[in-house]
C-alpha cells in the first residue's frame, strides 16, 4: 500500500501542471450596440434605389415636363380656332 501511496503523491503535482493554465492579461470586451432595425431598413431601402431610383425619379420629372408642354400646346390650338 505504501507504493500506491508514493505513486498518488507523485502523480499529484503532474496533473496539476497539465490543468493549470498559464497566467494572462485579462481581457476587456466592450459589448456595441446593433443599429436599430429602422436606420438598417432605411439604410437598405436607399441602397437598394441606387441608380434605379434616380432613373424613375428622372422619368416621372420628364413626364410632368412633357404633359405640361402637351397641355399647353394643346389649350393654345384650342383658343386659336375661336
Amino acid at each position: 500500500m505504501s507504493t500506491f501511496v508514493a505513486e498518488v503523491t507523485t502523480a499529484i503535482p503532474v496533473v496539476m501542471r497539465l490543468t493549470v493554465q498559464p497566467k494572462t492579461d485579462p481581457m476587456i470586451v466592450r459589448i456595441i450596440e446593433p443599429p436599430s432595425d429602422v436606420s438598417g431598413l432605411g439604410e437598405v431601402l436607399l441602397g437598394a434605389l441606387g441608380l434605379t431610383g434616380v432613373i424613375v425619379l428622372a422619368a416621372v420629372f420628364f413626364g410632368v415636363i412633357c404633359a405640361g408642354l402637351i397641355y399647353f400646346v394643346h389649350s393654345r390650338q384650342a383658343s386659336d380656332g375661336s
